[in-house]
């Protein structure tokens, strides 16, 4: 018994220093909801990109010491957040309690809470999904990250490469730096 269990081991150990991934789960290409963070999932699949604006359907759950004191400002809610990536703004189009994005999959119209168009700041839901996303806009300035998360890059897949212009043949001139 006990060499079965080294056997075990050893063969786990192996599979892991082979690139083998030996845990189970669900297959990425499966996955629409994925987590941003402890309290934000977004449907990496129902996605709008128009102009210099995104829009996804965001879910949040309350985490942590907001279960234990419904007192405080924050919400279960779920809904669109539209994100203007030209100016760094963003809105929020809510249902309280969940239920927002399950009622118009019914048909139904949910009662939304529209806010104004506020500054993206970096303790907003907006602020991950610019800084991951806008670079798809071809707004000035954002660069795509050298490691994008799952839920990003699952995002960035679907849309890479669907913008860009064809691409043409040009000739370059490549210069030899000058002897010093």
């Amino acid at each position: 018994m006990r060499l079965k269990v080294l056997l075990g081991a050893v063969v786990a150990s192996a599979a892991g220093l082979a690139g083998i991934k030996a845990d189970a789960g669900i297959p990425a290409k499966w996955e629409k909801w994925m987590m941003v963070d402890n309290a934000f999932v977004v449907d990496t699949e129902d996605v709008k990109i128009q102009g210099d604006h995104i829009r996804l359907w965001v879910e949040r759950a309350a985490a942590g010491v907001e279960k234990a004191n419904p007192s405080l400002k924050y919400e279960t809610w779920d809904g669109k957040v539209r994100i203007s990536c030209k100016d760094f703004h963003y809105q929020a189009e809510r249902y309280v309690n969940n239920a927002g994005y399950k009622l118009l999959t019914l048909g139904l119209s949910p009662d939304w809470k529209k806010s104004d168009w506020l500054k993206i700041k970096p303790n907003v839901i907006a602020y991950p999904l610019a800084d991951q996303l806008c670079f798809l806009t071809g707004s000035p300035g954002f660069t795509k990250e050298v490691t994008p998360p799952a839920w990003a890059q699952k995002i960035i897949d679907k849309f890479e490469g669907n913008n860009l212009p064809e691409s043409t043949d040009v000739e370059v001139d490549f210069l030899e730096p000058e002897d010093s």
